[in-house]
């Protein structure tokens, strides 16, 4: 693996690199550690990178004042199957004003990478392989051919204000990736590492530069153990899936199927997905599958302006915050709490909407679960509904099998449509 210097235009071993650090007595630690090749993977899988710094500045004041860097990563030649496989060492934009500019872009035009003589990637993965988390706290882009970008890293991935663009189909996972017998490109395996999203100016934003993708929606798959979402995830299309599962790859749009591995201990029920304080997740469609159980605390919710669809293994906790959606359906195997909370649905426009949820049990004490224009609210629950000072607002129907609506103070009302 080669970085090459901006500064001269010289190409210098990671060695080379090493020594220098030892010797200089300006750190430059920030700038060659962002992204590094995995100089024990095979040549092939070696991506060629170059580092640009953003400012006139030393490097060592830079460092200091937080300038951020530029580093375009030359992918590797795709095989067969159009996959670009790049592993690293370390794969970080440690500033939120760095740049990583993945190169799609043919040899032969302007910019081009020199690794990619006769096609370009359709699928690029970047292949962590660290006992550290990555920290992307700056932008990632793809320049040239779109194409699925995936970044994994079982160690877990840190985003602090991060933002993709240029790309149609984003996945982070901290799966491991595993080939088939022809070697192509099957599944992720996640069994440990956590996604992390917070704030940093406004936050996590997907689709930030979703115009330069020609108005294609814009697809964003998280797959890890666990997700802590302490920050605003704006999104056009969100699909998560929580626990010890293994993913097949699948394009943008098409079916995924997740599964547990059989090797596998039982599972347990631990919380999967926790969006916290002022936390929330805005997003076109939003689908959410978690093995443990899916807590949103935050002030600002998770909503939806199509499908919100939500299935957890343990609970769906949503006390104090809001689920909100053209069409909700919540599924769980333990308890829907929706104590002080609310679960509406967002479009008044349609009578083909409704609320749907399906759990062992429902509290919607002080809570408000409302549909205005949808087609109706469907509860299956098989143990008593507790509503005390609570409001289920309901526009064609409430379906209620096997179970008891326990009112208190509260109230359950039916508002047929004219």
């Amino acid at each position: 693996m080669n970085i090459r210097c901006s500064h001269t235009g010289k190409i210098v071993s990671i060695i080379s690199v090493s020594v220098f650090l030892s010797l200089s007595s300006v750190s430059i630690a920030h700038s060659t550690t962002n992204i590094i090749a995995d100089v024990r993977a095979p040549v092939e899988q070696q991506a060629d990178i170059k580092v640009e710094s953003l400012s006139p500045l030393s490097k060592g004041v830079c460092h200091s004042l937080n300038c951020g860097e530029k580093t375009t990563v030359n992918i590797q030649t795709p095989d067969e199957y159009g996959l670009s496989h790049n592993k690293y060492s370390h794969f970080n934009a440690h500033s939120d004003n760095d740049v990583i500019i993945l190169n799609n872009v043919l040899s032969g035009e302007v910019n081009g990478n020199p690794h990619l003589k006769n096609a370009a990637a359709q699928v690029i993965l970047n292949e962590v392989v660290s006992p550290h988390a990555s920290y992307l706290n700056g932008q990632v882009k793809l320049v040239g051919q779109d194409a699925h970008v995936i970044i994994a890293n079982p160690s877990g991935i840190n985003c602090s204000g991060c933002s993709f663009s240029n790309m149609s189909h984003i996945a982070l996972t901290t799966g491991v990736p595993t080939f088939d017998s022809d070697n192509k490109l099957k599944s992720f395996v996640v069994t440990e590492g956590n996604i992390s999203i917070s704030n940093s100016g406004d936050g996590a934003n997907v689709t930030k530069h979703q115009r330069s993708i020609e108005g294609k929606r814009v697809y964003l798959d998280l797959f890890s153990k666990s997700l802590t979402l302490a920050g605003k995830l704006h999104a056009d299309d969100v699909f998560a899936v929580m626990g010890d599962v293994e993913i097949n790859l699948a394009s943008a749009g098409q079916k995924v199927t997740a599964t547990r591995p059989a090797y596998l201990s039982p599972p347990v029920t631990p919380v999967s997905i926790d969006v916290v304080d002022i936390g929330g997740m805005y997003a076109n469609k939003i689908r959410i599958y978690a093995e443990g159980d899916i807590v949103n605390s935050s002030d600002s919710g998770i909503i939806s302006t199509g499908l919100l669809h939500m299935r957890a293994g343990g609970n769906i906790d949503n006390r104090h915050s809001y689920i909100e959606g053209r069409s909700v359906e919540l599924y769980s195997r333990g308890v829907v709490n929706n104590k002080n909370g609310h679960i509406n649905l967002n479009d008044k426009s349609t009578n083909k909407s409704n609320i749907r949820i399906v759990a062992k049990s429902l509290n919607n004490n002080q809570g408000n679960i409302y549909s205005e224009g949808g087609a109706g609210i469907y509860i299956n629950t098989g143990e008593s509904i507790k509503n005390e000072h609570g409001y289920i607002g309901l526009s064609n129907g409430i379906k209620n099998q096997q179970i008891k609506i326990k009112n208190g103070s509260g109230s359950v009302f039916l508002a047929a449509n004219k």
